[in-house]
């Protein structure tokens, strides 16, 4: 056996096969979410704006990053070093070092899809700079990290070229220490990034059933944040037991997988909404509600009789595919109706016996009696 080191008796451990088996589960899972995101916005809504652009990229990305776990699982991630070739060592090093950079990728799309989404759900200034400031901070530190991940050997072929003599790597307690505050900057992202719509949904007139529907879209949120934890204490394990390291890469990149993949479910639930309000109207009930501002047209039976038109009043939600300039999920959530809300007014001239007039020449008594309620 041409092994790294020879094998003691008893290690039968191998968690290939658990990986290839979940990411080949996410592929499908994803492609299939993404695919569908993208029928509701083009076919149905006939509205891809720039979140959904960015979910797509950030789905390709994490598409690849699961091609590259299962291709390192295939030449050595998840086995114990004994069992490990040393044939495959390069391949399943180059595996792992595109592994690294497509995660960062994948986690920064899918947060600033996530983000972009949001600007269209809450307009009151301090929440826009709050999602303004989470989008500059992720993309910075996204992109910092990418550039060390990929810049941590020069040459990078250092990474995965052990015989290579010439070059230098950063030191590994450095790389430990970035790793460590990526990981925790990471969950603590989670929690803010999946908190905010829960906090935007305090404030938006739905009915409670709506809201109910929508807590629990958002708070799916809480595995993708539960994965990046478990990601990190696997991270974490591998620094404190370097002995036997590639056999522990294994769930930390399934986790990895994880943490992406509901993040990709969670933003894309919303327009999946759609597809079930359009075809399987029933599973969410009827998502009409009425403004907190509305009230009934006016009884006339005791009023005394007038010739000032009555005045109605109508709330009623906006309706469209406007993906204005945040992107096309802002004004849908629940099928083809926003939760964003407009009160109509309409006015209906009546005459002294109660019945409409038909006459052109009330608009007189129409600007007066309009005078009169804004006073």
């Amino acid at each position: 056996m041409d092994a790294l080191q020879d094998p003691p008796g008893g290690i039968t451990d191998d968690r290939q096969k658990a990986i290839i088996g979940v990411n080949s589960g996410f592929i499908v899972f994803g492609t299939i979410v993404i695919a569908l995101r993208v029928y509701a916005r083009t076919v149905i809504l006939h509205a891809l704006g720039i979140d959904d652009v960015l979910m797509i990229i950030g789905t390709v990305v994490s598409l690849g990053l699961s091609v590259s776990t299962m291709m390192g699982a295939y030449y050595g991630i998840g086995k114990h070093i004994h069992e490990m070739r040393k044939q495959d060592l390069v391949p399943m090093l180059k595996s792992l070092y595109a592994a690294r950079l497509l995660y960062v990728g994948a986690l920064a799309f899918v947060k600033l899809s996530l983000l972009w989404f949001y600007l269209r759900l809450d307009q009151r200034r301090w929440m826009r700079l709050t999602v303004y400031s989470m989008l500059i901070i992720n993309l910075a530190v996204e992109v910092a990290s990418a550039i060390y991940l990929a810049l941590a050997c020069m040459p990078p072929s250092l990474f995965w070229d052990y015989e290579n003599k010439h070059g230098h790597c950063f030191d590994p307690v450095k790389q430990q220490v970035l790793y460590d505050s990526n990981g925790i900057f990471n969950i603590i992202t989670d929690i803010i990034v999946y908190i905010l719509p829960i906090i935007m949904l305090w404030r938006i007139r739905i009915t409670k059933r709506q809201r109910y529907a929508l807590y629990c879209i958002f708070g799916l949120g809480i595995f993708s944040i539960l994965a990046g934890c478990v990601r990190f204490s696997f991270v974490r394990r591998i620094s404190n037991q370097p002995e036997d390291p590639f056999q522990d890469l294994g769930p930390a990149l399934n986790w990895c997988c994880v943490e992406v993949y509901f993040g990709i479910f969670c933003g894309s639930a919303p327009a999946l909404s759609v597809i079930l309000k359009t075809y399987v109207p029933h599973w969410l009930g009827s998502v009409e509600s009425q403004a907190h501002n509305s009230r009934p047209p006016r009884d006339h039976s005791s009023a005394p009789r007038s010739t000032w038109p009555s005045a109605s009043y109508k709330s009623r939600q906006c309706r469209g595919a406007d993906t204005g300039r945040y992107g096309s999920q802002g004004n849908l959530l629940l099928g083809k109706n926003a939760i964003l809300m407009r009160t109509d007014i309409t006015m209906e001239v009546t005459d002294r016996n109660g019945r409409k007039a038909e006459d052109a020449r009330s608009s007189t008594s129409i600007m007066a009696h309009s005078t009169s309620m804004r006073q």
